[in-house]
């Protein structure tokens, strides 16, 4: 069951807002796994 991942898009943005951009990297990627199935098993190894 996949929903799209709105919710992490508006979430990057606010991450985006509030951090500088090399802190916010690292979170976008993440953010990027969690809606990512494959990345998100291969993060939890």
């Amino acid at each position: 069951m996949s929903t799209p991942p709105l919710l992490l898009h508006s979430g990057d943005s606010l991450v985006r807002a509030a951090l500088d951009e090399t802190a916010c990297v690292p979170l976008a990627q993440m953010f990027k796994a969690l809606g990512d199935p494959a990345r998100l098993r291969l993060l939890s190894l």
